[in-house]
């Protein structure tokens, strides 16, 4: 037996091990593409419909305490005998006094928070893969089971919440090509974002964590690593499970510092060495080593990386497709990242297709791109700013 390490590219197979270097700092590059390069920051706008006695004087009161904020849209409503009130600025340019139009500035909230959820899964995958790949490199192989773990219960998690988005997206597209904007698209989207953003998980050992956070529970993440199983590949399951394992204080930690057991001929006894150090035993030309939960971590955090790409991808199609359909950052009264817009008709699409914008497809008769349920990657379309 040696005490050198094998080095973790060296323990996998060659297959595994070319995987791994080449998915080393794809999302990274990524990013770059599409221009973060790490001191964006963004602010989003959050409405918080009012309740009120009467709508009228409720408005008046906003309109006096507002009259040096610039523009502001206001809409009452009355649902169940109850009275509501909301009330949010724009820009300059938008004419409060035309019912669409306020209903489409409305997006400026669902625009600016969409870019707020994709940037902070962009940060989290993009910190995640770092770390996972330092930490494998390094054969610190505990820490980078943890990474590998988040980092694929990030992509099943960001990818069945794309789905949703996208397909409701989708719904109100085609509804208000038909009948134009209504506020319940605005609702069912704002709704949609809060529990992306703000879904939580608490039980009743902890009351009053679970109190706050009731209205938007998290969905069960073993479900959705399923679902990604299903999606995507056999042994997403099987390396979950031993990367939780090895988290833990489980065997997965045993087999982390444990070289293979050597068994006596006979079958009587065996001898097994463990080291805070990656052990091999060398034998008849051959090289042994316990590679179980490397293998884990390897096909794990590979396959969140080719998940991860394509889902950054095509939600920030998405989300490009909202700003560009409804034109929300023109009407926005404060600026934040990814406020793409068409500057006129006749004018080449930001979205890059080399069309003017009155023939691309960013109307409200168009649907936005899909979110493919198995990833092959794709080319893509990179939006300027």
């Amino acid at each position: 037996m040696t005490n050198a390490s094998a080095g973790f590219g060296k323990r996998l197979n060659a297959e595994l091990a070319k995987r791994w270097r080449s998915t080393d700092n794809q999302i990274a590059r990524f990013l770059d593409e599409v221009g973060l390069t790490g001191e964006e920051h963004n602010q989003a706008l959050y409405i918080f419909p009012k309740p009120t006695r009467n709508i009228e004087s409720s408005i008046e009161e906003l309109r006096i305490a507002t009259a040096d904020d610039g523009i502001w849209c206001f809409l009452g409503g009355e649902g169940d005998g109850k009275h509501t009130l909301i009330a949010w600025p724009v820009a300059d340019r938008v004419d409060p006094r035309k019912i669409q139009k306020i209903q489409l500035a409305m997006y400026v909230e669902v625009h600016s928070r969409l870019v707020s959820w994709w940037l902070t899964n962009a940060w989290r995958s993009e910190q995640l893969a770092r770390a996972a790949w330092g930490l494998g490199d390094s054969e610190q192989i505990v820490p980078a089971a943890a990474c590998a773990r988040s980092l694929l219960e990030t992509a099943a998690a960001f990818w069945i919440e794309s789905r949703k988005l996208g397909e409701l997206w989708r719904e109100v597209k085609v509804e208000t090509a038909q009948q134009g904007p209504k506020l319940k698209h605005w609702h069912d989207l704002t709704m949609q974002i809060w529990l992306m953003m703000w879904g939580a998980k608490f039980d009743n050992k902890v009351p009053d964590l679970a109190k706050t956070y009731e209205l938007f529970p998290r969905s069960n993440i073993l479900g959705q690593i399923e679902k990604l199983h299903r999606a995507t590949s056999d042994s997403v399951q099987r390396d979950y499970q031993w990367l939780c394992n090895a988290v833990h204080p489980s065997i997965g930690s045993m087999l982390t510092f444990a070289a293979p057991m050597m068994i006596h001929e006979t079958g009587t006894h065996g001898f097994q060495f463990v080291a805070p150090f990656s052990t091999h035993i060398e034998g008849n030309g051959e090289t042994a080593a316990e590679i179980t939960v490397d293998e884990a971590v390897a096909r794990s955090a590979t396959l969140a990386v080719t998940v991860l790409l394509q889902t950054l991808d095509v939600t920030l199609r998405i989300v490009d497709d909202v700003a560009l359909t409804t034109g929300a950052p023109m009407m926005a009264s404060f600026k934040y990242w990814r406020m793409v817009s068409q500057k006129s008709r006749n004018s080449l699409c930001p979205c890059r297709s080399g069309r003017k914008a009155k023939n691309c497809p960013h109307g409200w008769a168009e649907e936005p791109p899909r979110v493919p349920e198995r990833f092959l990657i794709q080319p893509r379309t990179l939006y300027t700013l």
